[in-house]
This record gives C-alpha cells, structure tokens and sequence, in this order.
C-alpha cells in the first residue's frame, strides 16, 4: 500500500501546535515514505468579529496576512527535511485558503519559493466566517453558503495555479447533524463543471481523510464524487490527513487509498517542483 501523505501542518499554521521534530518522528512511525508539508496561507477576513472563538493565533495571522506563516513554514519544512534526511521525501508545499480574496499576495509568495506542491482550498466565503464556526452563526442559510462555496472553488479551479484542490466537501465537515445534506444533487452541475475543468488542466483532487476523525465520518468528498471525478476524466489524485497533531499523521491514508482504487483510480500522485508523479496502487 502507497504510505503518502500530502496534507499536514506544523505549529507554522495558527490551528497547530506541532513541532517539526514531533512531525518528523510521527511520519516516521506511521511508515510513510513521502509527505508534503503545507502550512496554512490565507487571505482572511480581518474582521476579529468572524472569529468567534477569539483565538489570537488567528488574529495575529489575520492582521499580518499570514507573512509569519511564510517564513515559519519554510523553516519547520527545512527542519523536518534534515531530521528525516535518507528515511522520508518531504515536499515544500503549502496549503493556499481562499487564494483569490488577495491573488497579488497569492501569487507573490507562489512565485518566491520553489514550492513541490500546492493545495488550494476554500475555507470562507468572501466576507463570512470559517466554515469551521457554522454552527456560532445559526442565522445562515446553509444551503445558499454551499451555493456560492461551490461557485468560489469553481473560479479557484478556472485561476488553476495549485497542484491538488482539498477537501471538496469541507463544509460538511461542520455542518449541524440535522442539517447536513445526504447527498450533493443540489450541486451536481457546478461539481460535474469543477471535475471536468480539473480533468482538462491536469489538476488533482484530494481525497481528504479528517472526516474520518470527526462526527461525520467519511472523507472528503466521498466515494461516489471519486468516482464521478473518475467518470468526467480525472486522472490525478493526492491523499491527505490534514493532520494538525502528531497522533493525526498518516491517519486513514490506507483507506483513502483503497477508496480510490475502488473509484476506478490505478495511481496516487506525489510531486516534486510542482511536477505530478503518478504511483501505481498496487
């Protein structure tokens, strides 16, 4: 079994607190032969209002648009690198949040490092709240966020400068129980739209095993859209733990990777200076 995992977070990103030689030895215990780094790097909104929780972590990357973030990744990377030097590939990658809310600045720091691998993700609509708070703001109609989320990783897809796009469904994730949706019909024509553009530029999707962690209890997305980006032309897929603990990475790979195959997928893609390399499952 392919012991690849593409998404996870030092103490860099404000949500972490894991220090490159806890990622270094937990990586090594799992058994993974390959791993990309990828701190957070957002553009979010600077209103302290949208995070409830008032972490300061968060603030602080807020007003200084995520600068520190940069410089503490490319450091913990570098550490991890050596600490794992002979025994593991490591990635410099990162993870882009709501790249087009700042494209200058998102473009900047893309061309200022010679990054493996970027991930592209969605985490806020513009001007709203981390979907992570959803349920702090109960006056929001959850079925017209995911219309226009859906709409914002279209637009992310059609800019096209990342490697992989994560966590598909990551809303879901935080969605009150009652009122997750059971299926994804609602979005099927801006989904199939998402698929068949990520076929076209030979960009990859994620599979994304933290909601195997959590109450909702799947990856994102699930099987059946794995197999739907399979049916429209996807070719590239890249599993990730999303791991922002020690005890998190390589968590559910095994299983991403099994989901994969049995969407139809014969290999996992790792990069390297941004290039895709497909590895046979089996």
């Amino acid at each position: 079994m392919l012991a690849f995992d593409f998404h996870m977070h030092t103490g860099a990103s404000p949500d972490s607190r894991t220090s490159p030689e806890e990622l270094a030895n937990a990586a090594l215990a799992a058994g993974l032969t390959h791993i990309a780094i990828t701190d957070h790097y957002e553009a979010p909104p600077a209103d302290p209002n949208l995070f409830p929780d008032k972490n300061p972590r968060w603030l602080a990357a807020a007003a200084d648009r995520y600068r520190e973030v940069e410089a503490n990744s490319q450091k913990n990377i570098a550490a991890v690198q050596a600490l794992t030097a002979g025994k593991l590939s490591v990635a410099m990658g990162m993870e882009l949040g709501n790249p087009l809310e700042d494209l200058p600045r998102t473009e900047e720091l893309i061309a200022a490092h010679d990054f493996d691998f970027l991930l592209a993700s969605q985490h806020t609509n513009p001007g709203g709240p981390d979907f992570y708070f959803l349920q702090r703001f109960p006056e929001l109609d959850l079925m017209a966020e995911m219309d226009i989320y859906f709409g914002e990783l279209l637009k992310i897809v059609e800019w096209g400068n990342f490697s992989s796009l994560a966590h598909l469904t990551y809303p879901f994730r935080y969605f009150p129980a009652d009122k997750r949706p059971t299926d994804t019909r609602r979005w099927d024509e801006i989904i199939n739209r998402i698929f068949r553009l990520l076929a076209e530029k030979g960009l990859a999707l994620e599979i994304n095993t933290s909601g195997l962690r959590k109450e909702i209890g799947e990856v994102s997305p699930a099987l059946p859209l794995i197999r739907r980006f399979r049916e429209l032309g996807g070719e590239l897929i890249t599993v990730g733990s999303d791991a922002h603990t020690p005890a998190d990475v390589g968590a559910g790979i095994a299983t991403a990777v099994e989901l994969a195959e049995a969407a139809g997928f014969r290999y996992i893609t790792r990069y390297e200076k941004r290039k895709p390399i497909p590895e046979k499952i089996k």
